[in-house]
């Protein structure tokens, strides 16, 4: 049994099965969120749970008590759209003011694919970024913290449960049909962070995507199928792509994908 401690930040779609699995694995796991109506949820589920919010300052008494185990994972969503592109890197900046007076000597941040461009090409933890991006700045800030471990995940599209590719297309009219997929189950998510756990590193960017990149058309029509929903209605259009290579993280872990094809998630 695992005796360590985790504290998550964001216990929704991927933090509370995350949660779950780690407790299941015996670790003990602080769990945050920021709704009171939701403490209830994670306390059934054995999660000692915190109310807590960045605004972007940091809201709630009880930070340094969530801080105080040595392995913290992000997992709170940047909110671009609904405000604005500096709010979240403003968030971890409070957050690591928090952090650096804390026990956390390791870290786990959960980014995205969008900040490769798309230029039709294969991309790699080490290609181009977009450099304004806002998931990029909130990364630099956490590789530039000293005698702290960081681990970037940056995650294609999560899929799993009720996320169904396609679903909200179901009848509709897209020009996306012959773009490659840059998809992720969430299952495959949680498991490798469970096994990144037993890593010590310094500072690493990995891409957690699954290896096969089938198109959106054939994700789509495989989806409808699968779960009887009316297929899009595919135009043709000579999109922007990339396609996300994934070979580092199965490398370094040995790892294989329970999903390796979002055709058949």
């Amino acid at each position: 049994m695992q005796t360590s401690g985790i504290s998550i930040l964001g216990c929704g779609w991927l933090g509370l099965p995350l949660a779950n699995f780690l407790i299941r694995k015996g670790f003990q796991v602080y769990g945050s969120t920021t709704s009171k109506e939701k403490l209830a949820i994670l306390r059934q589920n054995n999660i000692r749970a915190f109310e807590l919010l960045l605004n972007p300052n940091a809201m709630g008494n009880d930070w340094y008590d969530f801080l105080e185990n040595p392995t913290l994972i992000i997992n709170i969503p940047p909110k671009i759209q609904e405000f604005g592109q500096d709010f979240h890197v403003k968030q971890i900046e409070n957050l690591l003011r928090l952090v650096v007076k804390s026990n956390v000597r390791r870290i786990f941040y959960i980014s995205s694919t969008s900040v490769y461009p798309e230029k039709n090409q294969v991309v790699c933890e080490n290609s181009e970024v977009l450099s304004e991006h806002t998931l990029v700045k909130a990364e630099n800030l956490l590789l530039s913290l000293p005698q702290i471990q960081i681990m970037i995940l940056r995650c294609g599209g999560l899929m799993g449960e009720n996320r169904i590719a396609g679903k909200s297309l179901a009848g509709k009219k897209t020009n996306t049909g012959s773009m490659p997929v840059n998809f992720i189950h969430r299952e495959d998510v949680i498991r490798i962070i469970f096994q990144l756990l037993a890593k010590k590193v310094e500072k690493e960017i990995f891409n957690i995507v699954a290896p096969l990149h089938p198109t959106r058309q054939e994700v789509y029509a495989a989806q409808a199928q699968k779960y009887n929903f009316a297929k899009p209605i595919f135009e043709k259009a000579d999109l922007p792509y990339k396609i996300v290579d994934s070979s580092k993280i199965q490398n370094f872990l040995n790892y294989e994908f329970l999903f390796p094809n979002p055709a058949e998630f």
